[in-house]
C-alpha cells in the first residue's frame, strides 16, 4: 500500500496590510493529492520525502504560482506536488478591511511516504531540509534587492547540478539569473548518508549578493 499523505494545516494570508478576511479553501486540502497520485517512477525508485510549499493565489481565489520552499529531496516528488496544486487547490479569496479582495498566500506541507520509507523520512529530511548558502560578490548590488534568492537544483548522475528552479525573488531578475547560473557551477551533490533508504537528488540553495568591498 502507498501512503501519501496530506499534512495541510498552515493557513496563511498572504503579508498584505489590513487583511480582514483570510483565504478559505473552496475544497478539503486533503482531497489535492491522493494514494493514486504517487509517481510510479518516484515508487520505483524508492523516493518519499516532504515537500513544504507555497501557493500564490489571486484576487479570484485562483492559484497562480506553486512555489518549493523546502524539497522532498527528489525532483519528480516536487514537481508533482506543484503540478496537481495548480490543478487542484481552489480558494475564496482573502478580503481587505473594505471587503475588497486581496492577493494571498497559503503555505504548508506535504509528505510522500511508501510503506519500506515510514520510518526514515525523518533521517531524510535531516539530509535536505537546511539549504546550501551560496554567496555572490558584486562590484555593486542593484537597488533592487530584497533578500536572497531560493532556487531549486537537481542533480545528474555525476553529481553536477543539471536544472534550476528559481523558487523565491531577490527582486531582481538579473540577479536570479545570475544566481541559477552560479549554482549550477558551484553546487555539487553533498556526501548523503550511506544508511537512506535511497539518495535524494535535489536540494534547495539560498543565494545571497554582497557588494565587494574593496578600501581605497
Amino acid at each position: 500500500m502507498i501512503l501519501a499523505m496530506t499534512l495541510m494545516t498552515a493557513l496563511q494570508s498572504g503579508q498584505v496590510p489590513r487583511v480582514a478576511k483570510p483565504l478559505s479553501p473552496r475544497t478539503p486540502p486533503g482531497t489535492w493529492i491522493a494514494d493514486t497520485d504517487y509517481p510510479m517512477a518516484s515508487v520505483a525508485r524508492k523516493e518519499f520525502g516532504v515537500v513544504v510549499f507555497r501557493l500564490d493565489v489571486d484576487v479570484t481565489g485562483e492559484v497562480i504560482a506553486c512555489r518549493i520552499l523546502i524539497s522532498s529531496g527528489f525532483w519528480a516528488l516536487d514537481q508533482r506536488s506543484c503540478e496537481l496544486l495548480r490543478k487542484r487547490a481552489a480558494f475564496r479569496p482573502a478580503r481587505d478591511s473594505a471587503g475588497t479582495p486581496i492577493p494571498a498566500t497559503f503555505k504548508s506541507r506535504f509528505l510522500w511516504i511508501l510503506p519500506q520509507s515510514s520510518r526514515d523520512y525523518l533521517r531524510l529530511a535531516q539530509e535536505v531540509q537546511r539549504p546550501f548558502e551560496l554567496t555572490i560578490s558584486l562590484n555593486r548590488v542593484p537597488a533592487a534587492y530584497r533578500q536572497p534568492a531560493l532556487v531549486r537544483v537537481r542533480f545528474g548522475d555525476h553529481g553536477a547540478v543539471v536544472e534550476c528552479s528559481l523558487e523565491t525573488t531577490s527582486g531582481s531578475d538579473a540577479l536570479d539569473k545570475l544566481g541559477c547560473e552560479q549554482a549550477r557551477r558551484d553546487v555539487s551533490k553533498p556526501p548523503y548518508r550511506a544508511g537512506l533508504v535511497t539518495q535524494p537528488d535535489t536540494r534547495m540553495v539560498n543565494v545571497g549578493f554582497a557588494a565587494d568591498f574593496k578600501p581605497g
